[in-house]
């Protein structure tokens, strides 16, 4: 990759687009894109005084550090383009990167949970289903209602889950599941 031009002697190296016209037997030479103009009536003096205008106007810039002020020739915009917005892409790049990693990684961890979460709630249910049933052997009919009275707060707390997670189970065969209306 080249670099941009650091001295005024570098820039005086540069080919930059010179027009050259002629009015009234007088040379006119024009650089655009630095806005310098010479004439003369010999085409040869013209030109040394054109190289002179380049050599002041790169060092006038170079004396007040505004190098960077100085346009590049038409041919090297793109590149200048390019070397300029070369950090910011790669910024950006770099970004994207970690957005892509944490999506990935949250997606992973998502789809853990969603596949060990139907086991955790079985296994859940099954220790509440086998402890109400000993339980209910050895415990009194207060304490029994008592117990199904939890049971019941305890569902109406899971059901907004079990709600959102049921068309994730649904069977693609019988449509889409639909939430089951309760009765108390």
């Amino acid at each position: 990759m080249t670099t941009r031009p650091t001295t005024a002697a570098e820039f005086l190296a540069l080919d930059y687009r010179v027009s050259i016209s002629e009015t009234g037997g007088r040379f006119h030479l024009h650089v655009p894109q630095l806005g310098l103009i010479v004439d003369d009536a010999d085409l040869a003096t013209a030109w040394a005084n054109l190289s002179a205008a380049k050599r002041d106007y790169f060092k006038r810039h170079a004396a007040i550090g505004r190098l960077d002020a100085i346009p590049l020739p038409a041919g090297d915009a793109p590149r200048a383009l390019a070397l300029a917005v070369a950090p910011f892409a790669a910024k950006v790049g770099i970004a994207a990167l970690a957005v892509v990693c944490l999506l990935l990684a949250g997606i992973a961890g998502f789809d853990h949970v969603v596949r060990s979460l139907p086991g955790r709630l079985l296994h859940q249910f099954t220790e509440v289903s086998t402890s109400a049933k000993v339980m209910s052997r050895q415990i009194s009919p207060e304490r029994l209602d008592q117990a199904k009275s939890e049971l019941r707060t305890m569902v109406e707390m899971i059901k907004p889950f079990a709600d959102e997670l049921r068309p994730l189970f649904a069977d693609p065969a019988c449509g889409p599941a639909q939430p089951r209306q309760t009765s108390r």
